[in-house]
């Protein structure tokens, strides 16, 4: 896990930088996304799985502005660990799903709620749109 003291300047004009709280058993993955996401501007906090994030979250007060997580942990499903980080932080705080199977209750139980949804090999544009458009609601 690194979070940098700043973010770099690597925004797009008009784009906000962030605090994204990542989640992702693929370690490969998880490396290479936390690294885009902070090339792009944005101040990260990555995690194999959802019991390490939550206990960051208690001992650090990290708070984020965007919650970013693969549907499939090794500990549990990303839905049932966002749903207990934002009852930790009587929050609401948005937040993208990843799957490599777009179909299922759990797609439509999340987009039902409002979150949005990734299909994998996510393509780097579509992420960062989405995350701009996110970002920009927040504020």
């Amino acid at each position: 896990l690194v979070v940098p003291n700043r973010a770099e300047n690597n925004l797009w004009s008009g784009d906000i930088s962030a605090k994204i709280l990542i989640m992702n058993y693929e370690e490969n993955a998880l490396e290479s996304m936390s690294e885009i996401m902070r090339m792009w501007g944005h101040v990260v906090a990555d995690f194999q799985d959802g019991a390490e994030a939550l206990t960051y979250i208690e001992e650090e007060g990290f708070i984020p502005d965007l919650l970013i997580s693969d549907i499939q942990l090794e500990d549990g499903t990303g839905i049932d660990f966002v749903d207990e980080i934002l009852t930790k932080l009587n929050k609401n705080i948005p937040a993208i799903f990843m799957t490599g199977n777009g179909e299922g209750a759990n797609i439509d139980h999340i987009k039902t709620r409002g979150f949005s949804v990734l299909q994998k090999p996510v393509q780097p544009a579509k992420l960062r749109s989405t995350v701009s458009y996110l970002v920009r609601e927040l504020n």
